[in-house]
Formats: structure tokens, C-alpha cells, sequence
């Protein structure tokens, strides 16, 4: 049987329906789910879920996957991530949403901590620390006029996590890297960059060893000190028009860091880097 133009027409317009472009929100609003992470132990299953002007942490139990707790922290206030501290409690980084034509939000430098079970909400560290407490259930503490985000979970002090802060404004700050007891805020300072808003980096057993970024004319410096703390000792310095190196993760290897390294190329190489030998190697 032949077809004229006018079936095919009539064939097509459903086809073309069921392949109807989405709406502008699915491009523009939050989305409905962000981050999902299991626990250290698997016990337990952590993701974030934008609900209207909330977005709140669930946490179920993969045993029954029944929910241990549901928690928002306020109107337009958005989760910038989280991460378990151990198996029964996470610390959460906050940030200010903004909504409109084009959804965003920008981090507030807070971290909060609370249990699986919803409770013990504190906060831990940031500006707004040491405000009262009115209408909430987030208790706090002294405040800080930073803000910081978590730079290392220690699975062998489960008390505590490493944070690194960092400056607000244009020039930032000469920034720190603290410990600080996921129980009740304490801080205690490890190292401070020797460049405004350095990005730190441990070792295999976790130790502060790297620092980078860039100085006041723009050079990208890439610092390090050995693990009894003789103090930071400049490693790389590269100016703009020269290329970088910029260290993006540890080895399992003590002493060793993954670097990416564009200086004699014109595209970015993975070198394996060990400060305390020089070795530079491709991989």
C-alpha cells in the first residue's frame, strides 16, 4: 500500500509530540537531587533533595532503606556538600541560594555537623557561629570571620576532620588548615599558606605537605614542607606565559603527588611528582 504525503504528515505528528523539547525549568531551577554518598561502614545511604525553597539531607539505613532522618536548615539555605565524618555523623557545608530566572547559590563558608538521626545539629564553624540561636535547632559556637570547607576525613580519629579556610573579598587570605573535633567545633591550627587562598594537599598519612596557587602578579607557586614541619619551601614558580604546575591529588606512596604540568607542552601532562627526590616523571 502506497503513502501519500498527507499519512506520512499524520504518522509523524505523534512522533514529533513524544519528542517534545523539555520545559526552560529543567535547564534553570535547582535540581531536584545533588550529592549521594554511602557511609564509611555501607550502614548508611546520605543524598540531598531540593524541595520548593528547602533542600534537605536524607539519610536511610540500606538494611531496610527506611529513613533515619530528613533535615533542611532553613529557607533558600542549599547544600554545597557533605561528607561523613564517620558512620553515624556527617558535616555539611552550607550555602546561600538564589533564585530566579537562572538558579544559583554561593557557598557560605559554614559547616554544620549532625548526626544520622537528625540530631545534635551544631555548628561547627563560620561567620554566623556565634549567633543566637532563635526559632533553631542548630546550636553554636564562637564565630569565625572565615569561611572553610573540609579538606581531609582521618578514618583514624574519627573525632575530628581537616578544614581549610579561606578569605572572602578579592584578595582573600593567607589561609590555615585547622583540626577541628567534629563534636564541638575546637579548632587547632596545623599550617598557614604563605599565598593568599592556597590550596593544601596531605601526604599519604595525611599530613599538610603541599600548597599552591598564586601570588600577587599572578605566578603560580606550588610550596612544600617535609613532615616534621621545617616550614614551606618554595618548589615551582611559574609565570603565566611560562605554563604551570598545579598538584591535583596524593599518591599511595609516601612522599608522592599527582601534578599536572603544561610547561614544555602545549596540553596539560599527569606527572608523578616527589618533592624530596625532584623525581618528575610522565605518566
Amino acid at each position: 500500500m502506497r503513502c501519500g504525503p498527507a499519512a506520512l504528515l499524520a504518522l509523524l505528528i505523534p512522533a514529533l509530540a513524544l519528542g517534545a523539547p523539555p520545559p526552560v525549568t529543567s535547564f534553570t531551577d535547582f535540581p531536584k537531587y545533588g550529592t549521594l554518598k554511602i557511609s564509611p561502614a555501607g550502614t548508611y545511604l546520605g543524598f540531598t533533595q531540593q524541595t520548593g525553597d528547602y533542600e534537605a539531607i536524607t539519610v536511610l539505613r540500606l538494611a531496610d532503606m527506611k529513613p533515619t532522618t530528613q533535615s533542611h536548615f532553613g529557607s533558600l539555605v542549599g547544600i554545597e556538600r557533605f561528607v561523613w565524618a564517620d558512620d553515624s555523623r556527617l558535616l555539611v557545608s552550607l550555602s546561600r541560594q538564589f533564585a530566579g530566572l537562572t538558579a544559583g547559590s554561593t557557598p557560605t563558608g559554614e559547616i554544620l555537623g549532625i548526626k544520622v538521626d537528625g540530631s545534635q545539629a551544631e555548628m561547627l564553624f563560620g561567620f554566623a557561629a556565634g549567633e543566637a540561636a532563635v526559632d533553631s535547632r542548630i546550636r553554636r559556637r564562637e564565630s569565625v570571620d572565615a569561611g572553610a570547607e573540609v579538606l581531609e576525613v582521618l578514618p583514624d580519629d574519627p573525632d575530628a576532620v581537616l578544614i581549610q579556610t579561606y578569605g572572602f573579598g578579592y584578595e582573600g587570605e593567607f589561609n590555615s588548615v585547622y583540626r577541628m573535633d567534629v563534636r564541638d567545633g575546637k579548632l587547632r591550627k596545623l599550617a598557614t599558606s604563605p599565598l593568599r587562598n592556597g590550596d593544601f594537599l596531605t601526604d599519604a598519612d595525611r599530613r599538610v605537605a603541599l600548597v599552591s596557587g598564586r601570588d600577587a602578579e599572578g605566578n603560580v607557586q606550588v610550596y612544600h614542607r617535609e613532615p616534621d614541619d621545617a616550614g614551606w619551601e618554595l618548589k615551582f614558580n611559574s609565570a603565566m606565559e611560562q605554563g604551570s604546575v598545579w598538584p591535583v591529588a596524593r599518591t599511595g606512596k609516601a612522599g608522592s603527588f599527582y601534578v599536572l604540568d603544561d610547561r614544555d607542552a602545549p596540553t596539560r601532562g599527569v606527572f608523578l611528582w616527589t618533592p624530596a627526590t625532584g623525581e618528575h616523571r610522565l605518566l
